[in-house]
């Protein structure tokens, strides 16, 4: 730690670095901080001009110059209105990937600063993430939250905690000035929150996942009285854990003197909504695509699994309970078929943007362990080895796997498959996952919401060279269990807090208990393929995929594809008709291209903009009748 000496009494000053080209001191004999060219402050005077910078200035010179994207500056306006007006308690929605995160550590820093300090009000923050990985991810100096404060002086005024239990005793970990760790530890959780919330300064934001706060509570019954001290909470993930009986009752007492509470999701439920307050704001996942803020859209393949010739004990359990087969069934076959299927959906895809016998990088969410392992084998028989991953608590027990270590591996990748059942779930957040394959029955549309999440992030620039979502436009999602027709309606409505729980954590999981080996016959069918998302990425998807057979010269498949849809009149029936009307009004030739274009989409159902739609399909209809190398297509 560097020293300075203090200009008007001379005393050793530690140094602390803020970011950007600002350096304070702070004197503890004259209690006063000093900047880089020996301005001097008191704390009130610190703390004032510390509130004045402005979040553009905060994001420019603490956050590596970004910017709020549209989804987080609409929200932190509204948010910041609704907090003037005097509201004190809600859940901000935004789809995974919008930045929920970072807005929040900048709502934190000005009502923490503008309400608190500078008022001389007193308190400390309380950050609960429902998952260690969370939770590590929340006080890691290279993440938002800890970026977001980085210009404020640490141990005199804001200092950022993790508090987490270790195997033999309780270490408190935090970040100090050169960005290790230090540890203390502590006989008991009860002692680490202690120490913490019963000092007046700093002002600590400590980071704990809400068991930890429970069992220290249940420990000692004088905790829930020193946390409620605590005046600034922030929920991250707000939709797990919370919501049970003994949980909610313990945080609804122990929090209940709270003045903000703030809570985090993409998927609230009805239970979060009634503990913590409304949703204050959302933010649409169709929005958030046109926007770029996500991936611009993304192509569903989506197939039933049918299941025949069961024993007799498993059919009659599975007629009272769908879930039952995949849930704690590992049938083989069902296993082989998806992964010859997954490998050559895969490979299609990457052929469309030139890149041949390519893999994207592909999560899979498996129904339970066993036939986790059979869907590895069945990949790895068919691919090579290296690129084949599998992550699960039962390989960590058995074979000292480590999920982080394996999940590292399959990050540095830029092509391969991750088989899992509960770990791809939350804290995943791999911005170039390319597809994602949702080979379990899903029963909660919050679940379907979460999962689908993963692999609708925005890709990073460092993949422009190679990720689909680049070059075509969309992510991937492969459903064969039909979840799209069961859940996809649903989006908007659980990101408004509309659905109840109901044991979605489970759900989202996967089976991790008792398996049975079946021997059943099983056959897979195609419901269709569905783009979705703004209708440029739509058309963009039909404009590479034509622009790829017209280089073939298919001719004969297009033309044969348009018979067979005429004569069996199986499409959709008000943008078939469109689709007549303006093949009507531009001749023979614009007809066969209007069909070849339409049957592109595989029976495509656009969920929206269909008038749209048909209007961009048929100009580019009239654009592909210009090039010389088309109308001689069209002749032969």
């Amino acid at each position: 730690m560097r020293l300075k000496r203090c200009p008007r009494c001379g005393n050793g000053t530690p140094l602390y670095y803020l970011g950007g080209e600002t350096m304070y001191a702070f004197c503890p004999k004259c209690q006063r901080y000093y900047d880089s060219v020996n301005r001097s402050y008191t704390k009130r005077e610190l703390l004032k001009r510390l509130s004045s910078v402005s979040i553009e200035d905060i994001l420019r010179e603490n956050c590596g110059g970004i910017k709020f994207n549209d989804a987080q500056q609409k929200a932190f306006d509204e948010i910041m209105q609704k907090i003037e007006e005097g509201e004190r308690r809600g859940i901000i929605s935004l789809p995974t990937g919008a930045g929920k995160t970072l807005l929040a550590a900048c709502i934190l820093r000005k009502i923490l600063l503008d309400r608190y300090l500078v008022k001389g009000r007193e308190t400390h923050v309380l950050v609960l993430a429902p998952r260690k990985v969370i939770r590590e991810q929340l006080a890691s100096g290279s993440r938002d939250l800890c970026k977001v404060f980085r210009d404020i002086p640490k141990k005199t005024l804001i200092e950022i905690v993790e508090i987490a239990k270790g195997v033999e005793d309780y270490p408190v970990f935090f970040l100090d000035t050169e960005r290790e760790y230090e540890v203390r530890r502590f006989n008991s959780l009860s002692e680490a929150l202690e120490h913490f919330l019963q000092k007046e300064e700093p002002t600590y934001i400590l980071v704990a996942t809400p068991q930890l706060v429970k069992e220290a509570c249940e420990h000692r019954e004088a905790i829930r009285e020193i946390i409620r001290k605590v005046k600034i909470v922030i929920l991250d993930e707000v939709h797990h854990t919370y919501n049970g009986p003994k949980m909610s009752a313990l945080f609804r007492e122990v929090l209940r003197e709270a003045d903000y509470i703030i809570g985090l999701s993409a998927t609230p439920t009805r239970e979060s909504v009634e503990n913590v307050g409304k949703v204050w704001v959302t933010y649409s996942v169709d929005e958030a695509m046109e926007k770029g803020i996500l991936v611009r859209g993304v192509k569903f393949y989506v197939y039933d699994t049918e299941h025949e010739k069961l024993p007799k004990n498993i059919h009659r359990r599975w007629s009272r309970d769908e879930g039952y087969i995949w849930r704690n069934c590992a049938i083989e076959e069902r296993a082989k078929k998806y992964a010859k299927m997954i490998v050559k959906t895969l490979k299609d895809e990457a052929k469309k943007c030139g890149q041949e016998d390519r893999i994207l990088r592909t999560a899979v969410a498996c129904p339970n362990i066993r036939e986790a392992d059979l869907l590895f084998e069945e990949l790895q028989e068919l691919l090579d080895e290296d690129l084949v991953f599998r992550i699960h608590y039962e390989r960590e027990k058995k074979y000292g796997e480590k999920p982080e270590e394996v999940l590292e591996k399959f990050r540095k990748k830029q092509e391969g498959i991750l088989v899992s059942v509960n770990m791809i779930d939350i804290g995943f957040d791999d911005k170039d996952l390319e597809a994602l394959v949702i080979a379990r029955l899903i029963r909660n549309p919050i679940s379907y919401v979460q999962l689908r999440g993963r692999v609708l992030r925005a890709p990073s620039d460092g993949s422009k060279d190679w990720n689909i979502k680049h070059k075509l436009g969309y992510a991937l999602i492969i459903d064969f269990a039909n979840n799209y027709d069961r859940h996809e309606d649903k989006v908007e409505k659980v990101m408004k807090g509309e659905f109840e729980a109901g044991g979605f954590e489970k759900d989202l999981r996967g089976h991790i208990g008792k398996v049975e080996d079946v021997d059943a016959k099983v056959k897979v069918k195609q419901v269709g393929i569905f783009i979705k998302g703004p209708i440029e990425a739509i058309v963009r998807a039909i404009y590479n995929e034509l622009e790829r057979r017209l280089r073939k010269k298919e001719k004969c498949h297009c033309v044969a594809q348009i018979n067979r849809f005429l004569i069996a009149r199986k499409i959709e029936k008000p943008f078939r008709l469109e689709l007549e009307r303006v093949a009507r009004r531009s001749g023979l030739e614009k007809k066969k291209l209007i069909w070849a274009l339409y049957d592109t989409c595989k029976k495509g159902i656009y969920e929206e903009h269909r008038r749209k739609a048909s209007y961009i399909l048929s100009e580019l209809c009239m654009e592909f009748t210009e090039p010389e190398e088309f109308r001689e297509w069209l002749k032969t």
